[in-house]
């Protein structure tokens, strides 16, 4: 007689689906647990490192000007540094010669062949092999053509704000000037050099019609220079592109004798 024998098929489904002991549930639901805790303190640590190295993350810029200002040339560098990476891109452009070289801080980084039009590049990358400076804000950016200095500019962060202007006469004559103006996050310069004043003994500086500083003039000259620094205790108005810098005679302080616009230097 033959006996016929429940399918294994049927006999694991049935295995599988038994009801477990509350004990079994139990612990399966505590490794579940665990695993899921321990999941989720691995995604914590993981975020809070990226966090860090964002953080630490250094991204500066600046334009380069010339160092001959009746010529037409052009530059830009820009610098990012992560954790594991740092790259640094050096461009020139309209610079008479067949190539230059590029310093920072006075140290040779690198050497950019010029096209015909006398643009060009320096694109340095720790992931390629290259050297890399480390770089900080308002350090310096030099192109020479041999001994000859071509271009300059420093470099800065984004919320940086870098601006400059000539201050000229009313009427195109007697002295001139300039106006130099950096704020950072932790600090603000601004520095107004006046020269070959010879109608005042002293000047009155205005920022937007705001007060700023006095200049004693040297009586031979008429040159003499104001400059402020927020390091040293100094109180500086908050400039931005395109704010009025006004110079008048301080002996009746209604004499306009130069004034400029600030431009961005970056």
């Amino acid at each position: 007689m033959m006996v016929r024998l429940p399918k294994l098929s049927l006999v694991l489904s049935l295995f599988l689906k038994r009801p477990r002991p509350p004990a079994e549930r139990t612990a399966s639901m505590n490794s579940l647990l665990t695993r899921v805790s321990g999941g989720l303190i691995a995604l914590a640590l993981v975020a809070s490192a990226m966090g860090v190295a964002r953080a630490d993350d250094v991204h500066l810029d600046g334009t380069l000007f010339p160092a001959d200002p009746t010529l037409p040339n052009s530059g830009h560098a820009v610098y990012d540094m992560t954790a594991d990476r740092a790259t640094l891109s050096v461009t020139v452009n309209m610079v008479r010669a067949t190539s230059v070289d590029v310093f920072a801080n006075g140290d040779f980084i690198g050497t950019i062949a010029l096209d015909d039009s006398g643009s060009g590049a320096l694109n340095l990358d720790t992931d390629n092999g290259d050297v890399v400076p480390t770089l900080q804000e308002d350090d310096a950016i030099e192109v020479f053509d041999g001994q000859r200095p071509v271009l300059d500019g420093r470099v800065h962060a984004p919320d940086t704000v870098v601006a400059w202007a000539p201050l000229v006469p009313p009427d195109l004559q007697g002295g001139i000037g300039q106006v130099n103006y950096e704020m950072r996050t932790a600090r603000t310069n601004l520095s107004v050099v006046v020269t070959h004043v010879n109608s005042a003994a002293a000047v009155d500086v205005f920022g937007n019609g705001e007060f700023i500083g006095t200049i004693v003039l040297d009586p031979r000259s008429g040159n003499g220079e104001l400059d402020l620094d927020t390091d040293n205790g100094d109180v500086i108005p908050t400039l931005q592109v395109g704010d009025e810098i006004d110079v008048f005679d301080a002996a009746d302080g209604t004499t306009l004798l130069m004034s400029g616009t600030l431009r961005s230097r970056r």
